[in-house]
Formats: C-alpha cells, sequence, structure tokens
C-alpha cells in the first residue's frame, strides 16, 4: 500500500531559508529540510495496481516550465487555532494550470476530485495544541518574508509513510515540464 502525493521539489537554497525561518518557532513539529516541498495534490492510500494508473497518468500531463517565487508566512486553519505554519507561494497562472492538469490526470486514474481548492504553500511546521510562544511575532517579522524565485521544471510523484518521527517521503517518479 502507498500512501502517495504530487508535489514540485524546492532548490536548496529556498530549502535552507525556510528551514532559518522554521528554528525561530518553539513548540512546534519543524518539517525536516529534506521534507519541504509545494503540494499540488495529495493523493492518499492506492494498492499497487492503483499506484501504476496513477504514476501511467501523471506522465500525460504537459505544461511548461515556469518561474515561482514564496511570499509571506501564515497559517491554517486560522490564526487562533493554528495547526500548520506555512510559507506563501505568490499567485502564479501557471502554477494553477499545472495544478488542474495533475487533478485532471488524477482523476483519469479513477481517483475522486479533490474538493478543498488548491491553496499552494510550503508547510513549515505543524502543531498539536497551544499556540506556540511568540507566533505572533514570528508571523509580524515574516509577513513580508520573500525567497528568491526558482525555476519549475519537474513534479513529483512521492510515496509517504507515517512514522513517530513524521512523515518520510520517497520520490517515485519524475515527471519534466516541456513546452
Amino acid at each position: 500500500m502507498y500512501r502517495l502525493f504530487v508535489a514540485i521539489d524546492l532548490p536548496g537554497s529556498v530549502r535552507a531559508q525556510l528551514a532559518d525561518l522554521g528554528r525561530e518557532l518553539d513548540g512546534v513539529r519543524r518539517v525536516p529540510p529534506d521534507q519541504l516541498h509545494l503540494t499540488l495534490r495529495f493523493i492518499g492510500n492506492a494498492d499497487d495496481e492503483c499506484f501504476q494508473r496513477i504514476k501511467d497518468s501523471m506522465a500525460t500531463v504537459t505544461s511548461p516550465p515556469f518561474t515561482l517565487a514564496l511570499a509571506g508566512v501564515g497559517c491554517f486553519p486560522s490564526p487562533r487555532r493554528p495547526r500548520v505554519i506555512w510559507a506563501g507561494v505568490t499567485a502564479d497562472e501557471r502554477l494553477t494550470l499545472l495544478q488542474r492538469a495533475v487533478e485532471t490526470a488524477v482523476a483519469a486514474a479513477g481517483i475522486p476530485p479533490e474538493e478543498r481548492p488548491f491553496s499552494p504553500h510550503i508547510t513549515l511546521a505543524r502543531l498539536k495544541d497551544a499556540i506556540p510562544e511568540g507566533f505572533s511575532a514570528f508571523q509580524s517579522r515574516h509577513g513580508e518574508f520573500r525567497a528568491e524565485p526558482f525555476a519549475v521544471e519537474e513534479f513529483l510523484l512521492y510515496s509517504s509513510t507515517l512514522t513517530a518521527g513524521g512523515a518520510l517521503h520517497r520520490r517515485e517518479a519524475s515527471y519534466r515540464l516541456t513546452g
């Protein structure tokens, strides 16, 4: 059984910037720098046959390469009850088109459509209960956060294994953007 998602990987320099941001937060479970990514579509559990259909369907996605920039920090679901602390992604039509193409490919593989709207972000940390001390100061300090724009030339199919220390991600396939 696979637990799958489709994502854009981040360059090392952007990972380093995001890891520096995350170090300022206490009382949270930070995402390790090598696990930082931009999720295009969380798929969930899939058996071997479904995994192969998804893998094959992703190969049909066509989209040109583009440049992406990160901007700002925030949280889900709300500042009063944050569960996820994230870095934002600047709006980009090409990212939206890629995500829609991925969604179409996932549907073609027999997976029900995602009901929630796409909200591009990079998860920096997760928390279970209390708002971490200094969180509002962190948000104020980094509300205008910017990372150097980077080229997106591929997207990836990942599997994820849940462990006591958090999820471990493994690249299952990569797909070049062309056009």
